[in-house]
């Protein structure tokens, strides 16, 4: 016999919607457009946008090394940087031409936004773009002669190609790594609470924000994580290719990828057999390809890079042992994790946990989590290891381990893995410590110590850097720049509603989610 309740369940188990059920099905249809129903297009969206508030407009000579090159490899249609490179350290010199010391990754991947910018900025009215006439990337009076190159258009479009490149991706592999905790048995709950730890409670958060490398790596570790955890459930050629493009990007990003490389290809190869895996290394023959072509058409062969050609300030960091690399050091493996100049566990003590998820899951052979584990393990503390032993270990310019940054995934899955086991009165007061020290440090940058960001924020206040940027990088008065000076309250008080929104985002179908789950309890009770 049926009897009245918002479900009621019939035989063979049917579902009956009552209206309210109904009601509440409509409302969240069309609360957002389709694209965004599902809470991981939320969760990305979410995520995306407190990252877009606190893009680092510029970023530095670190950043501009990336941009330079994606510059010209659009507007120059070369691999040199000769018409921008006075606006960056971080140059190789070689035979009369200037080129970017780094992996040209990051410029590859930043190029399609670029064109759609270009596109963007030609059909701007110029009413819109005269405030910004004298702002440049470069801080004003740090050089001359660069302002050729580097003007209003350089300035916005590192904006531009930092919301649609760096952070489009950073928010991207959140996701991914919310999908990996829930595919490693981590609850909804916990899944969500590590996921925003590792996306706002670590470095990750300022370096998914101003464009070097480093984020940029760190996501390309969690797509073959998540896909190598696939084929565990299903052994496809299709997930091997992916496995190995994803794996090869991620080299392709940073060096420091390759031990997670190295520690996948001996796993497929012990598991499945070269026979099974074959497509993973086609998959990871691309990227390298493109490394290879770039390195030779740049450089005069495959296996050269600018790392040999590096000049000014930065030559003495590479001129020892072998290109900067020597024998790890006590005290800057002591440096890199528990220092408070560029101390890991000390900029996010959260990550503190992942010893507690490694230790657990290690005690479990036959489940998901333990070959992921062990490739977590084995790969943070090789690149630790090989970090310490570089002449300029701490990163220079950086805010946290600026070069650990990559292996940030892997303890943070760690920390997904120890939440069931360590009390909330432990983790979270571990993670909102974690949280609003990057904060801090998303919004004011480079600090030499964990320390400086809080007082940064004590004297100064709250703050943009995109809104920093519009003064220290100008070289004149600015009617922007004055309107913030003068408004800043009423710009906190939108950042705050955004923020806000963000939470809401993510909440709401996590809420919607509850309530059904409680109104079929209810309807079991009753029936």
């Amino acid at each position: 016999m049926w009897r009245p309740c918002s479900r009621s369940f019939g035989i063979g188990g049917s579902i009956s919607k009552s209206p309210i059920t109904k009601r509440s099905h409509h409302l969240s249809k069309f609360s957002l457009p389709r694209a965004f129903g599902s809470f991981e297009a939320r969760l990305f969206l979410a995520i995306w946008l407190v990252y877009a508030l606190h893009v680092v407009p510029g970023g530095g000579a670190g950043a501009n090394r990336y941009f330079d090159l994606t510059h010209s490899l659009v507007n120059e249609h070369t691999v040199t940087i000769d018409a921008y490179h006075e606006n960056t350290i971080d140059k190789g010199f070689k035979d009369g031409h200037y080129y970017s010391v780094g992996l040209p990754g990051p410029s590859l991947l930043g190029i399609p936004a670029y064109l759609v910018f270009k596109v963007v900025y030609r059909v701007l009215p110029e009413r819109l773009l005269k405030p910004l006439a004298n702002v440049q990337s470069y801080k004003q009076g740090n050089k001359g002669g660069f302002y050729q190159k580097d003007n209003t258009e350089f300035f916005l479009s590192t904006i531009w190609i930092t919301w649609f490149s760096l952070s489009v991706i950073s928010a991207l592999a959140a996701v991914f790594l919310f999908k990996l905790f829930l595919g490693l048995g981590v609850s909804r709950s916990n899944s969500l609470l590590a996921t925003a730890a590792y996306a706002f409670g670590t470095p990750a958060f300022f370096y998914s924000t101003t464009n070097f490398n480093a984020a940029y790596g760190a996501s390309f570790v969690i797509f073959p994580l998540y896909l190598l955890l696939k084929l565990q459930t299903s052994a496809r050629t299709s997930t091997f290719l992916l496995l190995g493009l994803t794996a090869g990007l991620a080299v392709l990003m940073e060096y420091q990828a390759l031990f997670l490389a190295g520690g996948i290809t001996i796993y497929l190869l012990l598991k499945w057999k070269l026979k099974t895996s074959w497509s993973f290394f086609l998959g990871a023959a691309i990227p390298c390809a493109i490394l290879l072509v770039y390195n030779t058409v740049a450089f005069g062969g495959p296996f050269h890079s600018a790392y040999e050609y590096v000049v000014g300030e930065n030559a003495k960091f590479h001129n020892v042992g072998a290109l900067g690399f020597t024998i790890p050091r006590p005290e800057r493996l002591f440096g890199l994790t528990f220092a408070t100049h560029r101390g890991l566990f000390i900029y996010s003590p959260i990550l503190l946990l992942s010893f507690v998820g490694f230790a657990s899951a290690l005690r479990q052979r036959k489940q998901p989590a333990y070959p992921i584990a062990w490739l977590s393990m084995l790969a943070a503390i090789g690149v630790w290891l090989w970090i310490a032993s570089f002449e300029a270990w701490d990163g220079s310019s950086a805010f946290g381990p600026r070069l650990l940054v990559s292996i940030l995934p892997f303890l943070a899955i760690g920390v997904a893995l120890s939440l069931k086991k360590v009390p909330r009165l432990v983790s979270v007061p571990l993670v909102v410590l974690s949280v609003a020290t990057n904060w801090l440090g998303a919004q004011y940058g480079f600090a030499e110590n964990i320390w400086e960001p809080w007082r940064r924020f004590w004297t100064l206040g709250f703050t943009l850097p995109a809104l920093s940027a519009l003064t220290s990088h100008s070289r004149g008065e600015n009617a922007l720049a004055l309107f913030v000076t003068n408004r800043m309250w009423l710009i906190a008080a939108i950042y705050a509603a955004l923020i806000a929104g963000c939470f809401i985002l993510i909440f709401s179908s996590t809420l919607r989610r509850h309530r059904t789950s409680l109104i079929g309890k209810e309807s079991l009770v009753e029936t």
